[in-house]
């Protein structure tokens, strides 16, 4: 999820009206498919979706559509910075039983999308006014590194 999240965390279009990114970046994100490098799991069906609060607080989710109203999602939550053209996002909590460590990434503003510069490429980011859960029924859990789905509760991400 760290790659997932930050390769397309990193999401926002121009927010709340600020100037600078760290009010530019407040709202919700989304990708509609996740980039190759970034996911474990088909990109047909698959989203990024990663909210970033006002209060420095994030949640980033990868989800999949299992069937007409059923999803199965990745959810990863914790504090973000952004520094200059930095984003760093500090993970809390995750779905998946094993380390999440800090990660940082570059990030623009382009033509309203959020563009999230990494080492593994670029993911842009299309700010939306909608909630991601409305109408579908969710399974949380952990992607394994197949594609397989296995429901999971939140734990620590360290």
């Amino acid at each position: 999820m760290r790659k997932a999240l930050l390769g397309f965390l990193l999401l926002a279009a121009i927010g709340c009206g600020g100037s600078n990114d760290s009010e530019m970046i407040v709202g919700s994100w989304f990708a509609s498919a996740a980039p190759t490098w970034a996911s474990n799991v088909g990109s047909i069906g698959t989203s990024i979706i990663i909210e970033f609060m006002s209060g420095g607080q994030y949640s980033a989710n990868k989800v999949q559509l299992a069937s007409a109203t059923v999803a199965n999602t990745e959810v990863e939550t914790g504090t973000y910075t952004v520094s200059g053209s930095t984003l760093t996002t500090v993970p809390e909590q995750w779905t998946c039983p094993y380390s999440d460590p800090s990660y940082a990434v570059s990030i623009a503003f382009v033509g309203g999308d959020l563009q999230l510069d990494t080492s593994s490429g670029v993911i842009s980011l299309q700010k939306t006014p909608e909630s991601f859960d409305s109408g579908y029924q969710f399974t949380q859990g952990c992607f394994d590194s197949s594609g397989n789905f296995t429901p999971e509760p939140f734990g620590p991400a360290n």
